[in-house]
């Protein structure tokens, strides 16, 4: 994968070319760590490293030249994706909710609502109309992973099912090493709406759930009975506590909406494809002429201490950020798309 998107990468606007070598490179350490290929992991990190120190000083410098530009044109129009059709299927949402229920009985598995799903029912009363899938969450330290994917795969009401896992790398006096959380089982019913089941996780006070390159933190609080048509489903007891650290003003609907960019609580996960996310994220700012979004986004890579300030100079990737990584909560002025 790193060979082929080195040798396309001229064909691609340089800013892209950078993140795409970036994440290819994340994938050989991630990969060479678990077959215990010391050597070129750790060659491939600090060609990573270095790769990401480059590409930060070129944003710097763009932004630095555009400022003016991008503040001007800020004032004029806003920054927004373009507008999602609110054609999510609400009809056949509720059939896969129903049938969720009764593979999975709610007092055994003790499933909750989380995100998008949570927010409908507690903003509408209803499933979101611009939403894209369901999204549940278990409980990880009572959740027989091997057990939910044989019952999604055995019944004839889903046709797909996919379990994602999240990796952890860490520097060690003995080298790199990779752990590896299960986060995420994707399952599609047999009417086409996508069921996401993540596990909640419980680590250091913070209340989490994730995929391969995503991790969104949530104060943990009590679970309490909510009803969406029909079904009886588990939710934060405190919803505007919950809604609030996600989303900020979750009051007003929002039509257009990208998990990578809109939820306020996303924190950068302790690998290299969570780091190639927030570059990208950069690159996306930039790219669209949005100054507050590219600072914001910058300030927090900075508070989680991935980034190293130095002097008047552009941020450099910090070099022990894997030796003790935290992760440190978005906390609530973390910027919205």
């Amino acid at each position: 994968m790193a060979d082929w998107v080195g040798g396309r990468a001229d064909r691609l606007p340089p800013l892209e070319a950078a993140t795409a070598r970036l994440t290819a490179k994340a994938q050989v350490v991630h990969q060479a760590t678990l077959a215990d290929n010391q050597p070129l992991a750790a060659q491939t990190l600090a060609e990573f490293q270095d790769e990401a120190d480059r590409l930060l000083a070129s944003l710097q410098a763009k932004r630095a030249d555009t400022a003016s530009r991008m503040e001007a044109e800020n004032q004029e129009r806003g920054v927004s994706d373009q507008e999602q059709p609110a054609d999510f299927a609400r009809e056949d949402a509720e059939a896969a909710l129903h049938d969720v229920a009764q593979l999975l009985p709610l007092e055994q598995w003790g499933w909750t609502a989380l995100s998008g799903t949570f927010l409908g029912i507690f903003r509408e009363g209803d499933f979101l109309p611009h939403d894209f899938d369901i999204d549940l969450g278990l409980p990880a330290e009572r959740t027989d992973l091997t057990r939910l994917t044989q019952l999604l795969e055995a019944s004839p009401l889903f046709e797909s099912v996919r379990a994602d896992h999240q990796y952890r790398l860490h520097c060690t006096p003995e080298g790199l090493r990779v752990d590896v959380l299960p986060v995420l089982v994707k399952a599609v019913h047999c009417n086409g709406i996508a069921v996401d089941f993540s596990l909640l996780y419980d680590e250091g006070g913070i209340w989490w759930h994730g995929s391969m390159m995503h991790r969104w933190d949530h104060t943990p609080q009590e679970l309490v009975a909510y009803e969406l048509r029909g079904v009886r489903i588990l939710g934060p007891r405190d919803g505007d506590r919950y809604l609030t650290e996600g989303y900020g003003d979750w009051r007003t609907p929002v039509r257009s909406f990208n998990c990578s960019s809109g939820r306020h609580n996303l924190v950068v996960v302790q690998n290299l494809l969570g780091v190639c996310l927030f570059l990208k994220r950069l690159v996306w700012h930039l790219s669209n002429a949005d100054a507050n979004g590219y600072d914001a986004v910058l300030a927090q890579m900075l508070r989680q201490s991935l980034l190293t300030e130095v002097g008047a100079g552009a941020p450099r990737f910090n070099r022990h950020w894997f030796d003790s990584c935290p992760q440190q909560r978005a906390g609530g002025d973390q910027h919205g798309d």
